[in-house]
Parts: C-alpha cells; sequence; structure tokens
C-alpha cells in the first residue's frame, strides 16, 4: 500500500541539501517567503536554520519546499526538483563515499541505491535491474510525484555520471502519482 505523502519521512540531511540549493537560487526575502509558508512547526525551524541532519521532515513538507521554490524561481517543478536533487547528491556524497563511487562501474553504484535510499526515506521498496550500459530502478510503496521525483532523478543521474556514465539519460515516464503501481526510472549511457 502506498503510503501518504505527510507519513513518509525524509532524513534531515538531503533537506539541509535542498535548503542549501534554495540559498543558492533565491533572495533572502524569497526565502524567508517560502518557508513562511510551510506549516508549523517546520516553518519557523526551516526560518531559523535549526534543522539537524538527524531530523526527520514529511515528505509533504520536503515536496511543498520544492514546488513553492521552484515556482519563485519561474521554472517548472520537475526541472528545478532535478537541479535541487543533483545540488543535494553532490554535497550529500563525502569525499571518503566519492571515492568509493569513481571505482564502481554505473550498473554496481546504482545497485546501492536501495541501501542509501532507506537511510533517507521510512517508506519505500527499491529494486534495481542493472547490466551492460542500462538499468533500471523501481520504487513501490512510495507516493511518488514531480517533487520528489525530480529530486530523485536529479541524485540517480548524478551517481550515474560521477561513476563514469558518459551521456547518461534517464526517463521516468511511469510514477505512482499517475496511477502506475510503482515509480520507474530507466538509465541507458555511452
Amino acid at each position: 500500500m502506498t503510503p501518504k505523502p505527510e507519513d513518509v519521512l525524509v532524513r534531515g540531511t538531503p533537506v539541509l541539501g535542498l535548503c542549501h540549493f534554495i540559498e543558492k537560487e533565491l533572495s533572502a526575502d524569497a526565502r524567508d517567503g517560502i518557508y513562511r509558508r510551510l506549516p508549523e512547526p517546520f516553518s519557523q525551524r526551516f526560518v531559523k536554520g535549526s534543522l539537524l541532519a538527524s531530523d526527520r521532515i514529511p515528505l509533504s513538507v520536503v515536496n511543498l519546499l520544492t514546488t513553492l521554490a521552484a515556482e519563485a524561481r519561474g521554472e517548472p517543478v520537475e526541472s528545478f526538483a532535478e537541479r535541487a536533487g543533483t545540488a543535494g547528491a553532490k554535497e550529500g556524497i563525502s569525499t571518503i563515499f566519492k571515492s568509493f563511487f569513481f571505482v564502481l562501474s554505473v550498473a554496481n553504484a546504482l545497485e546501492i541505491a536501495p541501501m542509501m535510499w532507506s537511510r533517507i526515506y521510512n517508506a519505500g521498496k527499491m529494486r534495481v535491474e542493472a547490466g551492460g550500459k542500462g538499468a533500471a530502478i523501481h520504487v513501490t510503496e512510495f507516493p511518488g510525484g514531480p517533487a520528489v521525483c525530480g529530486r530523485v532523478t536529479g541524485w540517480f543521474r548524478y551517481i550515474g555520471t560521477l561513476s563514469g556514465a558518459q551521456n547518461l539519460r534517464s526517463r521516468h515516464d511511469r510514477c505512482t502519482s499517475k496511477g502506475h503501481p510503482a515509480c520507474t526510472w530507466e538509465f541507458d549511457w555511452d
């Protein structure tokens, strides 16, 4: 069964990465206005910058933050969210893990995604089919949508590129938000 976005919790680390991305994309006044539109108690926590990496924030709040920031930039949610996901992955992967991805093949790097997923989200089951010059990633029991799926796409693309994928292409045509039983990302590269 797919949980509601308000019932899914996101670890603070990628949310902090999203906030850092928004800091670079929007003025202080625009950020403050967006943070104040979030539900309490999160509104004040974002305004005060009192989020911790160990915090758990409802996915509904993170999606709302992403959507409001995209609107403030005048950019479609999907593309803004993908750029945010890429920036968050760059920030979230420490130098120790970064070198790890350099030695893995793209397919092998994507195969560790389920472990990383379970450290970020408290919902969703991920299955990876990888080999050769392509991969498919399926996430069930998770409420997809433009904001979260865009961030996930950016994260996957960064991991693939970091692992040496040339001309990495991605598709996310099947999403639980569109009535599919799973969110599916398909990747291929040269």
